[in-house]
């Protein structure tokens, strides 16, 4: 019976002990099941979280693109309209003209270029978030088996052992022995063993009670630890594939800066030729120099970062161009081609000042290369900043604080460089000494097996960066030290110190512990118990238990440092050998100081153990320290985002069918860099080309006038005519496009001419110096040095006959030299003389007489022109300045000079040339120079344009303004051939050149309508001649025939 309750309470207490555990198994199982939904949950969210700080990171940049490529394209339209529409008119002095269109085609190059690098950033980065969200941050969606395994069936209760089934409440801790483990007098056990229990074998088992699954892995899950955001696994992987479009971002809004200066100074330069030149209005044009000028340099203090020096310099460089553009814009306008002295001084200066300022601002820019990355940035430009969202540069800046000391006095610099040498020698060899028994330690079997899989691959990373720095010390210390090498065989690998490591609880809990390799010791360490810092290099610490009885400890994270601080002095021991030698003199270090950082600025160089420290370092940064990529996403190490990596490999049969892309010469980091550079340098040459332009042959090359052809209408033939023309030389002394004549060769047939008989006032010693007449060709007046004659045409009985005689004495003439005449007439048929005097410099009118106008109002002779009469009032004058005039003639020595005088019978009356054609001159140099009044000077008469030139100089009497508008010129060549030259007044065109006779020495030619007469010697007898002109004069001038 007693048998029978024992049995009966034995079975109920089994049962009772069965269901309790059983219980707790379903209950631990289901919580365990929630636990893993609930990281596969957080696991999701924190992926997308990644994706969009990728999405944001690579979005920045093609937010900013979009940014400039508005900016950019639409100041690019602003210069091609001034390209277009705002050309400087032919009167603009060649030297603003330049000033002008080089300004603007830098401008235009810089915000192409601008536009280049936008659109290639653009794309670059799109690419590059692609190829990171789609093969490398991905959601970790888990697999059939991983969700197969997250559940749990109540019959896996049954595999247990019956002690776990039936344990007791409060009786059994599965981790009681955890911590409690027997030290082992022999090492040639491994602590993963299965002879004996280990530490290492207890913190990777089962993270539940039950051991039926192993979850240590979870403790590594990637989405679920803490760090910096910086030392993320995607953040690594944007960065490194920022380095493809990195530094097309900062040169594309760099460009945008210099194109925006480029077009600020163009503007200036378009206001000075457009409002000071062509507007007459010099002061006005001031107020817009001065207002780009402000913006410039407001946009450069927005966009650089710039000592109080600096800026002061760069208003100098800026402001320069501009007001000495501006000083010689206006004494070229108030003092015309007098003013060259002073515009040839201004000139150098704005050259200079525009080649500067671009080198300046190319120095200013600060181009840096990166040390962790080897792009190649413009640090100094404030744009750039915004690129470092993670504050990397202020960071670094503040680590390398300290490093560099002032520049002093070179022997004391020098002392202290061999001083700093030989104790920074002494330390590196320690250091590597230390690092060579740390990568020792953790490349032992031993210590790998104690190790779970992110530690050995942590440790595997370390080693092999270890290995790499060791090897570069050897290379550098095996020629410059013999003993460098014994010193390597002191480190060495039986050292008896203890390695910290961690580990897990059954129950999940992590715990740190000291391990000796040596002797296969575990000890653990408490919470309390904290290590000291190093006291010695290569990962070493002092434990400040009791537990490690004084002896060192080495940890991974100390073994990091180490490698890095010997990396570190590696890096500062490269400097060049220059810097210790004795020999150099202090001038040639003061030079040195100055030349090296500009060149340095431009042209920042990286040597090439800095290009495999620096791909180390990215291999670094990328390859999260041992930590495998989470599932679902291809490992960090196949991360490419070079050009190459894009295009397909089909495996093509043929090489003809590969693709050359030339992306492979290309190097992103620094390709930008290299064009911005060339672009700015290639304009500095440009303006110092330019700096020559005032002097010598370059000068005249470029002022001297090119010959071109052109078509015009309204030829002879009644089409197009190819017309040759001479580019040069306006009226005021600056290029403009002039009509040149045909070639002699082209000359047409002689005229034919009829003798008219003269009667002078003088039985001899009378030779007429000019002729003109009225539009109807029947009042003659001709004139000598000393007065004017006039004469009417009688033709009687098959007989022209002409009686000249001298006209009333006009005031204005008084004690002055005539050098030619013109006649107008009324309808009224009042007549006026317009006499040239002075020397060219003014036109007086003087009346005829009214027995001449009574005579021709007899004879019924009528005008062209229906307006008022010209007055009896007292004779007016008009005043030609000779501003226009060259200074040097090529004909003959001395300025040139106004020679000849024709007046449009158009233009009768009261006689206003205030429009253009009135009144025609000759010049000294072959010049015919049409000349209007001035606006409000009404007695002032001013060129207008220039409508023919030839190397032939012209002389009294030689112009003629036919009623039909055509302009009839007498040339005279060195080989005395005469000839009859027109040409329409309107247009240009010309209209032909007929050869005179040759057995007459021609003086002058005047006529009206469809009469032309001549005054030539024959025989040195002077006789009056009449033209026959050919069919061409005879028809309205730019009418087909």
């Amino acid at each position: 019976m007693v048998i029978a309750e024992a049995v009966a309470g034995a079975a109920a207490g089994a049962h009772a002990l069965w269901d309790y555990n059983r219980g707790n198994f379903l209950y631990d199982r289901k919580m365990r099941q929630e636990t893993e939904l609930k990281i596969l949950e957080w696991r999701a969210e924190m992926s997308e979280l990644w994706r969009d700080d990728v999405r944001d990171i690579v979005g920045l940049t093609e937010k900013k693109m979009d940014s400039y490529l508005i900016v950019s394209t639409l100041l690019l339209g602003m210069c091609l309209g001034l390209f277009t529409e705002g050309r400087l008119q032919p009167g603009t002095p060649p030297w603003l003209i330049h000033f002008y269109t080089l300004t603007l085609s830098a401008s235009f190059m810089y915000l192409l270029l601008s536009i280049w690098l936008a659109v290639h950033a653009s794309i670059v980065a799109q690419c590059s978030a692609v190829r990171i969200l789609t093969q490398f941050v991905r959601l970790p969606i888990p697999t059939w088996e991983a969700l197969q395994n997250m559940r749990t069936f109540a019959s896996s209760y049954e595999k247990l052992d019956a002690k776990d089934m039936l344990r007791v409440p409060f009786t059994r801790n599965p981790s009681a022995k955890t911590m409690s483990m027997p030290k082992t007098p022999t090492a040639e056990k491994t602590p993963m063993s299965p002879e004996r229990p280990s530490v290492a074998s207890a913190a990777t088992g089962p993270i539940d009670p039950w051991r039926l699954e192993q979850h240590s892995e979870d403790r590594h899950l990637y989405e679920l630890q803490h760090m910096p955001a910086l030392r993320r696994r995607h953040v690594r992987l944007a960065r490194q594939a920022a380095q493809g479009y990195q530094a097309y971002d900062a040169f594309a809004r760099v460009s945008v800066a210099f194109g925006t200066h480029q077009l600020m100074l163009s503007l200036c330069y378009y206001c000075l030729g457009y409002i000071a030149l062509q507007d007459g209005a010099p002061w006005a044009s001031v107020g817009v120099l001065g207002l780009m000028c402000v913006m410039t340099v407001s946009l450069v203090q927005l966009d650089f970062e710039m000592s109080r020096k600096e800026f002061y310099l760069a208003i100098l460089l800026i402001a320069a161009g501009p007001v000495c553009t501006g000083a010689a814009t206006y004494t070229w306008v108030v003092y015309g081609i007098q003013a060259r002295i002073l515009v040839m001084v201004l000139l150098p200066l704005t050259y200079a000042s525009h080649g500067l300022w671009l080198f300046f601002a190319l120095v200013a820019c600060g181009l840096e290369v990166q040390p962790k990355t080897g792009v190649i940035l413009p640090q100094r430009f404030r744009a750039v900043l915004y690129m470092d969202v993670f504050d990397v540069r202020r960071k670094q800046a503040s680590a390398a604080q300290g490093e560099h000391s002032p520049d002093g006095s070179l022997p004391m610099q020098m002392q202290e460089q061999e001083s700093a040498s030989r104790e920074q020698s002494r330390s590196l060899r320690e250091l590597k000494r230390e690092i060579e028994a740390t990568m020792k330690l953790f490349q032992s079997e031993t210590v790998k097996g104690a190790m779970d899989h992110a530690d050995r691959e942590r440790a595997n990373e370390l080693v092999d960066r270890a290995l790499k720095a060791t090897k570069s010390e050897e290379k550098k210390t095996s020629t410059s030290s013999p003993c460098a090498s014994r010193l390597h065989s002191m480190a060495s690998i039986d050292e008896d110190n203890f390695v910290l490591m961690k580990g897990y609880t059954d129950f999940g809990a992590e715990v740190e512990y000291l391990y000796n390799p040596k002797s296969g010791e575990a000890r653990p360490l408490e919470e309390d118990e904290v290590l000291n810092e190093p006291t010695s290099p290569g990962g070493l610490t002092q434990a400040s238990s009791v537990k490690t009885e004084g002896q060192k400890v080495r940890t991974m994270t100390e073994f990091d440092a180490a490698i890095e601080e010997l990396c570190v002095h590696q890096r500062k021991e490269r400097l060049p050998k220059e810097a210790f030698r004795r020999s150099e003199s202090i001038i040639m270090h003061h030079v040195k100081k100055v030349v090296t950082p500009v060149v340095k600025a431009v042209i920042p160089e990286i040597s090439e153990e800095d290009e495999e420290e620096q791909a180390h370092l990215i291999s670094r940064d990328i390859t999260q320290e041992g930590i495998p990529a989470p599932s679902g996403q291809m490992s960090s190490t196949h991360a490419k985002f070079d050009a190459l990596t894009f295009i397909p490999d089909d495996n093509r049969e043929s090489e003809e069918s590969e693709i050359v892309s030339g992306h492979d010469k290309v190097d992103p980091r620094k390709f930008p860099a290299t064009v911005f550079r060339l672009a700015t340098l290639l304009m500095v040459s440009l303006w110092t080309v330019g700096l020559m332009v005032p002097f010598g042959v370059l000068r005249e090359f470029m002022t001297k006038p090119l010959v071109i052809d052109f078509q015009l209408g309204g030829s002879e033939k009644g089409g197009e005519e190819e017309v040759q023309a001479v580019v040069g030389t306006k009226p005021d002394g600056l290029p403009e496009l002039i009509p040149v004549a045909r070639k002699r060769e082209d000359l047409q047939q002689a005229l034919q001419v009829h003798r008219i008989k003269v009667k002078w006032p003088f039985k001899s010693g009378f030779s007429p110096r000019t002729l003109s007449s009225d539009q109807s060709g029947t009042l003659l007046v001709a004139a000598d040095d000393l007065g004017v004659y006039a004469g009417q045409v009688i033709r009687e009985a098959g007989r022209d006959e002409v009686h000249f005689r001298r006209v009333p004495p006009c005031v204005a003439l008084e004690g002055q030299a005539i050098q030619d005449v013109s006649v107008a007439c009324g309808p009224d048929f009042r007549c006026r003389v317009l006499v040239l005097h002075a020397k060219g410099h003014r036109l007086a009118e003087c009346p005829v007489g009214e027995n001449f106008a009574d005579s021709r109002a007899q004879r019924g002779y009528r005008t062209v022109a229906n307006v008022a009469a010209l007055p009896s009032s007292e004779p007016k004058q008009w005043e030609i300045p000779d501003t226009w005039l060259h200074t040097h003639s090529k004909f003959h020595r001395g300025r040139e000079t106004i020679k000849a005088l024709a007046i449009n019978g158009n233009c009768m009356g009261d006689f206003k040339p205030q429009y253009v054609g009135c009144v025609v001159v000759g010049t000294s140099e072959g010049r015919i120079v049409e000349l209007r009044r001035t606006g409000n000077a009404t007695r002032t008469l001013v060129p207008e344009r220039a409508m023919e030139q030839r190397n032939e100089a012209l002389t009294a009497g030689s112009l003629h303004f036919s009623s039909k508008g055509y302009v009839m010129a007498l040339r005279r060549s060195s080989h005395r051939l005469q000839t009859l030259q027109a040409f329409s007044a309107k247009g240009g065109t010309h209209a032909g050149e007929w050869r005179l006779p040759q057995n007459i020495h021609w003086l002058t030619l005047g006529g009206g309508e469809e009469k032309l007469y001549g005054f030539g010697l024959r025989e040195g007898v002077p006789e009056l001649y009449e033209v026959m002109l050919p069919d061409t004069l005879k028809r309205q001038a730019d009418t087909p025939s």
